[in-house]
């Protein structure tokens, strides 16, 4: 009887959804092609790997695969090597990008953070969450008591919970906007188009993306499961009982 429990509650298939993880810190000299794919898109778009990656003139790092969807939760650290130059994360797009004029994702979402972002009057840095499909903003913020600067290591973190997303930096939350649009499960950062000669980029030290978590069995499982469970007990008491 025991063997027959074991063997109805093996047969239970609880549905689970796999998990997503890259966790890459560019070291070495030679990008992770397992991970990304790196594109110019234009003859002026550069990259270098050395201990980290340096993007220049809109290089786009984008994941090798579209799997990334939420929840969803995209970590790193930047430095930005020019105050002409910002950092957008692209995500729930479908990995492609426009041509012209200005290189952007094609669809999805943009989070877009940096030095050169100010607003009308020139005196606070911006933050930006952009819906690409509309094309429309979804949420701009002022930044009243900060402001990026070149040369520091910022920590920063995207979340996607599937309607609202948001963006910290270190564990002040700075922008936060909820939207319905997605065109896939793809992940790509790029830095400004080129401006200027030379054009130092940005630095990402390390980049962390990971999506998905385990499933929670739908009720008419739970009710297979439970189920089960009295039939097994009530035949192995019905067994002792007779042995009694």
């Amino acid at each position: 009887m025991r063997k027959l429990l074991l063997l109805v509650l093996l047969g239970i298939s609880i549905p689970r959804s796999q998990a997503q993880t890259i966790v890459d810190t560019f070291p070495g000299n030679t990008l992770n092609e397992s991970y990304w794919t790196i594109g110019p898109v234009s003859s002026g778009d550069w990259f270098e790997v050395d201990n980290g990656l340096t993007l220049e003139n809109r290089a786009h790092l984008t994941t090798k695969d579209g799997v990334f969807g939420s929840p969803l939760t995209i970590a790193g650290t930047v430095t930005f090597n020019s105050i002409e130059d910002y950092l957008t994360i692209a995500l729930r797009f479908d990995g492609a990008y426009e041509n012209v004029p200005y290189y952007e994702s094609s669809s999805g979402v943009r989070v877009l953070f940096g030095p050169v972002l100010r607003n009308a009057a020139g005196n606070k840095n911006y933050v930006e969450i952009y819906d690409a499909d509309a094309p429309a903003s979804i949420s701009k913020v002022d930044l009243d008591s900060f402001t990026f600067s070149t040369g520091v290591a910022y920590e920063f973190t995207v979340t996607d919970d599937g309607s609202t997303i948001s963006l910290f930096l270190g564990n002040e939350l700075l922008i936060s906007g909820a939207t319905a649009s997605n065109s896939g499960g793809f992940v790509g950062l790029y830095s400004r188009e080129h401006s200027g000669d030379p054009f130092p980029g940005l630095l990402l030290s390390s980049i962390s993306i990971s999506s998905g978590n385990t499933a929670i069995p739908e009720p008419s499982t739970w009710a297979v499961l439970v189920g089960s469970l009295t039939l097994g007990m009530a035949m192995i008491r019905r067994r002792v009982r007779s042995r009694a």
